[in-house]
C-alpha cells in the first residue's frame, strides 16, 4: 500500500500557522508559497567548486556495481567510494537517491557511457544462431514466398 505519512502534525502547524498571519494581517503575499528561493542544489555546489568530481565518482561507482541499480544503491556506493583513498583529495560526499536522480535528469542521462554496453554472453550468442537458423530452415521450406522483415524498434 501507501507509505504511512510522517510529521503531518507539524506540517499542519507551519501552514495553519501561515494562514492565520496571512488572514490576520492581510499582506498580499502567498503563504502557501515555500520560503527556499534562491538556495543552490548542493550537487550544483559541488560542481561548482570541483567541476567534473561527481561525474567522476559515478563512474568509479558504476563501475563497481553494474549500470542496473537502483539510485538509491548508486548514491550508498558513490558516498562510500567519495570517502576512499582515490577520491581523498576532495570532500566527502553525501548524496541521497533524489539529489543523484535530479543530477543525473540535469544532464539528461549522459553519464552512462556507451562504451560499457556488455558484449552476449555464449548463451546469448547460441540461441540467435539457433534463431537464425530457424528463419533461414522456414524461409527455404516455404520455397522463398515470403518476405522477413526485421523491426528494431523500442
Amino acid at each position: 500500500g501507501y507509505k504511512e505519512a510522517k510529521h503531518f502534525k507539524q506540517l499542519i502547524k507551519t501552514w495553519n500557522a501561515r494562514l492565520v498571519e496571512y488572514f490576520r494581517t492581510g499582506v498580499q503575499t502567498a503563504p502557501l508559497h515555500t520560503r527556499n528561493s534562491g538556495r543552490r542544489a548542493y550537487t550544483d555546489e559541488m560542481e561548482t567548486k570541483y567541476p567534473g568530481y561527481i561525474h567522476k565518482v559515478y563512474r568509479a561507482a558504476e563501475k563497481e556495481v553494474g549500470t542496473q541499480v537502483s539510485f538509491k544503491k548508486l548514491a550508498e556506493v558513490i558516498n562510500r567510494l567519495s570517502r576512499g583513498e582515490e577520491f581523498n583529495d576532495k570532500p566527502d560526499l553525501n548524496l541521497t537517491k533524489k539529489q543523484l536522480w535530479r543530477h543525473f535528469k540535469q544532464f539528461r542521462g549522459t553519464m552512462k557511457s556507451p562504451l560499457e554496453k556488455p558484449f552476449k554472453t555464449d548463451k546469448q550468442k547460441a540461441e540467435t544462431l539457433e534463431w537464425c537458423r530457424k528463419v533461414k530452415t522456414l524461409k527455404r521450406s516455404l520455397r522463398n514466398k515470403f518476405h522477413i522483415c526485421f523491426i528494431d524498434e523500442k
